[in-house]
């Protein structure tokens, strides 16, 4: 009998990296996708390029998940991800499949690898209430309002029914910009313009971990929402439009 024993990383960031192969041998990849904010291992914002890391590091990451689909004649789309720890990175698993994240590497590749000069961010917006230790929330959506200028992923509108049977998501926001500063102020722009109601979201909580100065410089790891919990879902004044005219309206 033998034991198998493997190193604890507790503060790592996890790089994925988009390869495509044709089933013969022949694999090239898409560049890597960052997805290190995480809560309970699911994944609550991506971004390419991976902020902060010598490309060096990247391309080596990049050229052993090309390595792997080789020798596996992969055909098709599939992600290989990695968690990566100061210089050195360690193999977690491959996806053989389109990941949620995907839209990430179709924004900065498009039809043309120069747009490569990108910078994108993407959020997941889920019907879920970061008070009550992000339960689900159902129910009918009865205002959905997401805002324009960006790319919206979505597979719910106004008047459906968010249910208990199946992933609470209800959209992604994929905006991209020619830095990652301009880039992350506009996803805090464009949650400040969502709306929802009928269900609880994590909207506020996204629009903090975007205007969150730690993660503007990337000082994070995967675990790091756990620390940073209560901080990041504490209420914070309203910041719709709509809703201080509202207020306005209602007092004079």
């Amino acid at each position: 009998e033998g034991l198998l024993l493997e190193r604890f990383l507790p503060e790592a960031r996890h790089v994925e990296v988009q390869i495509a192969g044709d089933g013969k041998g022949h694999v090239v990849h898409l560049f890597e996708r960052d997805c290190t904010l995480q809560r309970r291992h699911q994944k609550v914002i991506e971004e390419a390029p991976a902020w902060g890391l010598p490309r060096t590091l990247l391309d080596q990451i990049a050229q052993d998940a090309v390595r792997l689909g080789e020798t596996l004649d992969y055909r098709g789309l599939g992600t290989v991800e990695f968690l990566v720890a100061g210089e050195e990175y360690f193999f977690l698993e491959v996806n053989p499949r389109i990941q949620v994240e995907h839209p990430v590497t179709e924004a900065i590749t498009g039809l043309d690898l120069v747009a490569l000069h990108l910078r994108i961010v993407e959020a997941r917006l889920y019907a879920e209430d970061p008070a009550m230790q992000f339960a689900p929330s159902t129910g009918t959506l009865t205002t959905l309002s997401l805002p324009d200028g960006l790319r919206i992923d979505s597979g719910v509108e106004e008047g459906d029914a968010v249910t208990p049977f199946y992933d609470p998501m209800i959209a992604k926001l994929i905006v991209h910009a020619p830095d990652r500063e301009t880039a992350l102020a506009r996803l805090a722009t464009a949650l400040d313009h969502v709306a929802v109601e009928g269900v609880q979201t994590n909207r506020a909580f996204l629009t903090a971990l975007a205007r969150n100065p730690e993660f503007e410089q990337m000082q994070v790891h995967t675990r790091w929402i756990d620390g940073k919990l209560d901080a990041l879902t504490q209420s914070g004044p309203l910041a719709r439009p709509e809703l201080w005219k509202a207020a306005a309206a209602i007092l004079f």
